[in-house]
């Protein structure tokens, strides 16, 4: 496998509107899906690695497809462990992309609960994954 160096140019940043408007509502909802299958969240040194059953695999291909238009940043790896083994999401991206990640963790409900205490993330301030919301974090995330 050929391993790409890290672009460090391309700016950490969701653009929601790189979505197109009629495929948002199901971004959203595919979104809410897979974060909600994720059993286990691993730290990498540029990222995180997020473990779900291969019966998702499906749905992570279909979450990755729409939301690397919005995420241009992030290198996505999928990776599916032998024997009927897991299916591991590695999202990793250049300087900034873990504590971006970290902070749309930490502010939404997207990973179930238990899950985001068991990785170490504060989980105090969480709101509901809406639209508006996730449109709003984006601009937030941007500006910080």
């Amino acid at each position: 496998m050929v391993t790409k160096v890290m672009d460090e140019s391309i700016p950490v940043a969701c653009q929601v509107g790189a979505i197109p408007q009629e495929e948002r509502v199901r971004w959203l909802e595919v979104g809410r899906e897979f974060y909600s299958a994720v059993e286990e969240i691993l730290e990498l040194p540029d990222g995180f690695a997020m473990r779900v059953h291969p019966r998702h695999l499906a749905l992570l291909g279909e979450y990755v497809m729409r939301d690397r238009l919005c995420c241009t940043f992030v290198q996505w790896e999928i990776v599916v462990e032998q024997a009927n083994g897991p299916a591991w999401l590695k999202v990793r991206g250049p300087k900034g992309t873990k504590e971006f990640m970290a902070a749309a963790i930490e502010s939404t409900d997207m990973l179930p609960l238990e899950v985001a205490r068991a990785a170490g993330f504060s989980v105090d301030q969480r709101v509901q994954t809406t639209l508006d919301n996730v449109a709003s974090l984006a601009n937030e995330l941007r500006s910080a």
